[in-house]
């Protein structure tokens, strides 16, 4: 925590409002890992889902989405703080802990819109509990088996055409960013089922964090005089494609290249 006075009447009147900046810098991004949260040797919060968010020159802080902390074992205080980059900050204590997990566990409720990421989130004082761990290695194996689910799924919608097969990978309610592409998943199995049946996709190299999976790929025989080269971009939710982002370029030819090297894979595509 950072920059927090406690409330009186007078500071409520006087409180300040502050964007971050070069000054003060914030940043807000998503834990690949899953976070626990021990106190008085009970799990009190157990993620997949948090909010690392680093501020200034202060360690960094785990953020846990509310719906994965066990709010039975934490009683609400009257303890209020206020910071002029997040905003109002409430307390809850571990009962079960003592005086030592008094105000343990900290929430913005209406935070900043700077910050308004950690809506419906809470932080624990390190120091107030027994530990704050990240399993990074139960988040690698995650990853892996992300990676392996979108390649299923290109391998059988793409170049199978199994589209009731598809069905299983990719939500009813699938969210499209491509500009070549028609909204939701109805929109690209209409597009795939649009292309000649010479339609082929080739993986390259693949990416995980979290729960989004780049993949660089190659899209050939689909009726366009050269190869697409793309960096497809995918969000996972409980074992589904969700969400879509992609980066298209046309294949160059080793004459058109400049770099003389092959944009996919090791060779020219002939």
């Amino acid at each position: 925590m950072s920059n927090y006075t406690h409330q009186t009447a007078q500071s409520m009147k006087e409180k300040q409002v502050k964007l971050p900046g070069p000054d003060h810098p914030i940043s807000i991004r998503r834990n690949p890992a899953r976070v626990v949260v021990s106190v008085a040797g009970r799990a009190i919060a157990d993620t997949r889902g948090a909010l690392t968010l680093c501020e200034a020159a202060y360690p960094p802080v785990q953020y846990i989405p509310g719906e994965d902390v066990d709010f039975s074992q934490l009683e609400r205080t009257d303890y209020v703080t206020y910071c002029p980059y997040k905003g109002d900050c409430n307390y809850y204590s571990v009962p079960a802990a003592g005086k030592k997990s008094v105000n343990a566990v900290w929430s913005y409720e209406d935070p900043f819109p700077a910050v308004v990421q950690i809506r419906g989130h809470v932080e624990f004082y390190p120091e107030r509990v027994d530990e704050i761990a990240e399993h990074e290695e139960m988040s690698r194996t995650e990853q892996e088996k992300n990676k392996a689910l979108v390649l299923e799924a290109f391998d059988t919608l793409f170049n199978k055409r199994d589209y009731v097969a598809a069905e299983r990978y990719w939500t009813s309610h699938y969210i499209q960013h491509s500009a070549h592409i028609a909204p939701g998943r109805e929109g690209l199995f209409n597009l795939i089922k649009s292309l000649p049946p010479t339609l082929k996709y080739e993986s390259g190299m693949i990416l995980a964090e979290g729960d989004l999976v780049i993949v660089h790929g190659r899209f050939s025989g689909f009726g366009a005089p050269v190869n697409w080269i793309a960096a497809d971009i995918v969000r996972i939710q409980d074992g589904v494609l969700v969400e879509h982002w992609d980066v298209i370029q046309d294949e160059a030819t080793e004459e058109q290249s400049i770099s003389k090297r092959p944009m996919f894979g090791t060779t020219f595509s002939t």
